[in-house]
């Protein structure tokens, strides 16, 4: 963390003996960072271990002010799972969005494979509890690269699907090998 000026607050560094990265962050307005992003093997957040279930797993994390871990959640299932992008609300809870490939249960909440790659939201507390999660896909790949948060509890995701992808009760067919997909969720 840098003030408005450039100086140096503080650092944190996490990670294991394999890959992981952070794809996607977000601050509230008391100063914690929310962290998403994918891992394998083991990652380390503090005191808290994360192991993850297969090839690449994906987690959300919070961090304090002060860049202290304060929890942080994983999932994931024996393949590919990303967690891509991070957005805060007001009320200081963080959503997530990746992509899956298989089923996999996130904090007791089960996602079914639905194609090749799906995409997800979930929507976790300000202490770490999965208020709502959301899962959508067609036969081949859907993703979602980027989240936001606007007023009276919207939640905004954007990705991309080839194939078709099923939302709603609906079913919309790409035009052409990926089409672009923004979808409106509200808490």
């Amino acid at each position: 963390k840098l003030t408005r000026s450039g100086e140096f607050k503080w650092a944190f560094q996490t990670g294991g003996a394999a890959d992981g990265l952070v794809s996607g962050m977000g601050a509230d307005r008391d100063g914690n960072c929310f962290i998403g992003g994918m891992f394998k093997a083991t990652a380390r957040f503090g005191k808290q271990s994360l192991t993850s279930a297969g090839d690449n797993d994906f987690f959300i994390a919070k961090l304090g002010a002060g860049g202290k871990p304060q929890w942080a959640v994983s999932a994931g299932g024996p393949g590919i799972d990303y967690g891509l992008g991070v957005a805060v609300d007001d009320a200081g809870n963080a959503l997530l969005t990746g992509e899956t490939t298989g089923s996999i249960k996130l904090a007791g909440h089960q996602f079914k494979a639905i194609g090749k790659r799906d995409l997800y939201a979930a929507k976790f507390s300000g202490d770490g509890r999965l208020m709502w999660a959301w899962q959508a896909g067609g036969k081949l790949n859907s993703l979602s690269y980027a989240a936001g948060c606007g007023p009276r509890g919207l939640n905004v995701i954007a990705g991309a699907f080839s194939g078709d992808i099923g939302i709603a009760k609906k079913t919309i067919v790409s035009r052409g090998s990926n089409d672009i997909i923004v979808v409106g969720l509200r808490d």
